[in-house]
């Protein structure tokens, strides 16, 4: 299978009224034109499914439903085909690993009705994760210590069980035959499927994972969100080998910092250890924002940017996240929600367009002479 470049714009769209690129699905959907106008091919936001938390979606409740405070499934369905008319995609940012304790899942679990989550009577073959220094919480309702690396609130699914993979396939099915030839998905935390497994082996349920999406359409391209503290060039590449795309956050920090050394675009120098194709990033939810890392100077952003665009293979993929282009700020250790997540409405966009100076037209002109470049129409 050859992957066919993305040009992805990465939004978020938040369940709180103070955060967030959008705040529902049809705010999404009225800025396409926008995203369309700078050159980008595909949308990633955050999960869109109901979830227990208020902002980000990662605690899903239920699979099958859009969050009630985003819109209703035919605002989804409705974003679908005006990314068909464009001929864009949409990237489905979904876990397969964990979901919220409030989910019917885990309520038919602690009434003995399915095998979809780990517990065991004591914290056997524990590890630290990047999240929390255990991959167990002690859970009083079910006497016993529950496998949940980024907390009890959202446990770990049991991806050894084939009952969980089934759900998983059913899952996928549901949301991805909407659109086939217009979706892919981001596997979020997919390396961390592995810490309900006995042998901390993820890699099995991350191949049955790739051989649900061939199934549906092999063109669709799974980005793997594989991060590992202590290894961000080895693991992820066993991912990349199965999941056949990931963020490269190796090479991306490695840019950044090579950047600040004063490399020049000629100089600096990205690591093809990855078979697979890759996505290379400006920066994302979960980091800080691209003009803080390098020092508030837009020429550095531009020199990222035209890196990550043009530096990459034919068939690499580059995500840019919302507000690069209006030179917005963040440093995700000051505070990740209402730092890197805030809003970006309308009114801001318009401004950016009227700005002929604004990094909307350089991303715009990067873009275009990439397609070019690379025969992409």
């Amino acid at each position: 299978m050859k992957s066919k470049k993305l040009y992805i714009y990465h939004t978020f769209l938040s369940r709180r009224d103070d955060l967030g690129h959008f705040h529902s699905i049809r705010e999404l959907t009225n800025q396409l034109d926008y995203i369309q106008e700078m050159g980008f091919t595909a949308v990633l936001t955050n999960p869109i499914f109901e979830s227990a938390d208020d902002s980000h979606g990662y605690h899903i409740k239920n699979f099958y439903e859009v969050d009630h405070r985003l819109g209703t499934m035919e605002d989804f369905d409705n974003l679908l085909r005006e990314l068909e008319k464009r001929n864009m995609s949409f990237i489905m940012d979904i876990t397969l690993n964990h979901c919220s304790d409030q989910s019917f899942y885990f309520q038919d679990f602690k009434e003995g009705k399915n095998d979809f989550f780990v517990v065991r009577p004591t914290p056997s073959n524990n590890r630290a994760t990047n999240i929390r220094n255990t991959i167990y919480e002690w859970r009083e309702d079910l006497k016993g210590w529950i496998v949940c690396p980024f907390g009890g609130q959202i446990p770990a699914l049991n991806v050894s069980s084939d009952n969980v993979r089934n759900e998983m396939r059913n899952v996928l099915n549901f949301w991805l035959n909407k659109s086939s030839k217009h979706m892919h998905i981001r596997a979020d935390a997919i390396f961390h499927n592995g810490w309900a497994v006995e042998n901390h082996d993820g890699l099995p349920y991350a191949k049955f994972i790739r051989k649900v999406i061939d199934g549906i359409n092999p063109e669709m391209q799974i980005i793997g969100e594989v991060w590992n503290d202590w290894d961000l060039r080895n693991t992820p590449i066993k991912y990349n080998q199965i999941l056949k795309n990931t963020f490269d956050f190796y090479n991306v920090f490695s840019i950044v910092d090579q950047i600040r050394e004063g490399k020049t675009f000629e100089q600096i120098n990205i690591d093809e250890c990855y078979e697979k194709p890759i996505t290379l990033f400006s920066s994302n939810h979960d980091c800080s924002r691209a003009v803080s890392m390098l020092d508030n100077d837009i020429e550095k952003v531009k020199l990222l940017l035209k890196v990550i665009v043009e530096k990459g293979r034919d068939d690499d993929s580059v995500s840019i996240y919302y507000g690069t282009e209006a030179n917005m700020q963040g440093l995700i250790w000051d505070c990740p929600d209402t730092v890197v997540r805030q809003t970006f409405d309308a009114i801001e966009m318009a401004k950016v367009i009227q700005d002929k100076e604004s990094l909307f037209y350089y991303i715009k002109d990067l873009i275009a002479k990439d397609k070019e470049r690379r025969g992409i129409k």
